[in-house]
């Protein structure tokens, strides 16, 4: 069966200026693109075809098959399955949504009709709970905002004020809150505020207020970062960094060449067991200069240490400590930045501390490192005529956030090569982390490998 996807333009301008693509298709939710998103639901009986909505009425071709709007998406892509069976095996022509977004089974002549108001012989729905129309911006947030704080959690609840997370994991979720429930009070305009945690025998939780915004490695894949957008981002982060500093170091001591070192060392003790280890370490040590994984992991803990006096103590600020991209919700309209889902406090007494290298190079790790386009497909791995392997990231890379992150680093006088340097440990760490698709793990392996090739020159 035919199964159409209708591209439609982005109208409103709002929506356009704020995620940087022209059709709903090209936005991003849950690390795919909603076409990709769709296509991967898709039986293969189905065969797929893409017409543009403007040129809809204009076809004089009759067409049978399914007719979807790209503005229409599942929310849960699994529960798409027996939709699209009952669609599959109607007989009846069936048209579900509205005349701006919709799917309809039949005949295009039919649906023609429909959209110029001439028939009414057919069966009208409503949509199903599974599926929400996209339109706005404020239905963007919505579905991204749904999503943004499960990550980490095995279940979370959604009001319509409230995120209300919930795990198993009891001492992560009490040190979060702990962690955002003493954030000091220069500082608390850029954390969502928490409260009531509850705590029982199998999970414990708290509330927060909903975050009407987008996480900022979706405007990052949109290529939403403008140059006004890109500046405004960074003069913010900016200033929080200068009040972090302002407050001063923390009088407890953070270790924290040695708490990397030791992240390394295990998380490449735990990625021994994948079953495509031995390729990797081949691929490794055939294609970069390093004689394998553990070889690079050798360089990489050796840089660490060698810059040990600034990693460790005297440098020990509040952070956040896990300060990427998408633990930075955008609000809207305001862009105010909101900072979500912190590693969390050490103890009840003690702010979870770090060098302020760890958040500037998480920050990095999404921005020059490329780890969002990384792990959303938008990286491959080509090679020179030495078969020298390397990363293209076909031209996805946004110069203008680029500039205004090195500004940022310039203004508050950090060093690059030791941002660098924890950058590469970070793309390291993350291997075991990502085992469940091959070649990412290999992406990721080799991204830092070369970041660390460049610091050794």
């Amino acid at each position: 069966m035919n199964f159409f996807i209708l591209k439609q333009k982005i109208i409103d301008k709002t929506f356009l200026d704020s995620s940087g693509v022209e059709y709903y298709s090209d936005l991003y939710f849950e690390k795919a693109t909603l076409l990709d998103r769709l296509k991967s639901s898709l039986p293969k009986k189905y065969k797929l075809i893409s017409i543009k909505e403007d040129t809809l009425l204009s076809i004089e071709k009759d067409l049978n098959g399914i007719f979807w709007c790209d503005s229409v998406v599942p929310r849960i892509i699994s529960k798409n399955d027996l939709f699209l069976e009952k669609l599959y095996h109607a007989h009846y022509d069936l048209f579900i949504g509205d005349n701006s977004s919709f799917v309809f089974k039949g005949s295009l002549s039919k649906l023609q009709e429909i959209l110029l108001n001439e028939i009414n012989d057919v069966l009208f729905k409503e949509f199903e709970i599974n599926l929400l129309k996209i339109r706005s911006l404020s239905d963007y947030i919505g579905l991204n905002s749904n999503k943004s704080h499960m990550r980490f959690f095995n279940f979370s609840e959604v009001t319509d004020k409230e995120f209300i997370k919930k795990s198993t994991n009891i001492e992560k979720i009490k040190a979060e809150f702990n962690f955002l429930n003493s954030i000091p009070e220069d500082l608390s305009d850029y954390f969502v505020k928490v409260s009531s945690l509850k705590e029982n025998k199998k999970y414990a939780q708290y509330s927060m207020p909903k975050v009407f915004g987008i996480d900022s490695s979706i405007l990052l894949l949109n290529q939403s970062f403008d140059n006004d957008l890109s500046k405004y981002f960074f003069n913010t982060l900016t200033d929080y960094f200068t009040k972090v500093l302002t407050l001063g170091p923390l009088k407890d001591k953070a270790y924290d060449a040695s708490f990397i070192v030791s992240k390394n060392n295990d998380r490449i003790k735990s990625l021994e067991k994948w079953e495509f280890y031995c390729e990797l370490n081949s691929f490794i040590a055939n294609h970069t200069q390093y004689s394998g994984i553990h070889d690079l992991r050798l360089k990489i803990n050796e840089l660490v240490l060698s810059h040990k006096k600034f990693l460790d103590g005297v440098d020990s600020y509040l952070s956040h400590g896990d300060l990427c991209l998408s633990n930075i919700m955008i609000e809207q309209p305001t862009l105010n930045i909101k900072l979500i889902d912190p590693r969390g406090e050490l103890n009840e007494n003690s702010p979870f501390n770090r060098s302020l290298y760890y958040d500037l190079a998480k920050l990095a790790h999404s921005i020059i490192g490329g780890y969002d386009l990384i792990i959303n497909n938008r990286a491959k791995i080509i090679f020179n005529q030495n078969m020298e392997a390397s990363i293209s990231f076909d031209n996805f890379f946004n110069e203008v956030i680029l500039k205004e992150y090195k500004k940022m680093i310039d203004f508050l006088g950090f060093d690059y090569e030791i941002i660098n340097i924890v950058q590469a440990s970070l793309f390291l760490s993350m291997l075991p982390l990502h085992v469940e698709n091959k070649k990412k793990v290999f992406i990721l392996a080799l991204r830092s490998s070369e970041i660390c090739s460049r610091i050794h020159g």
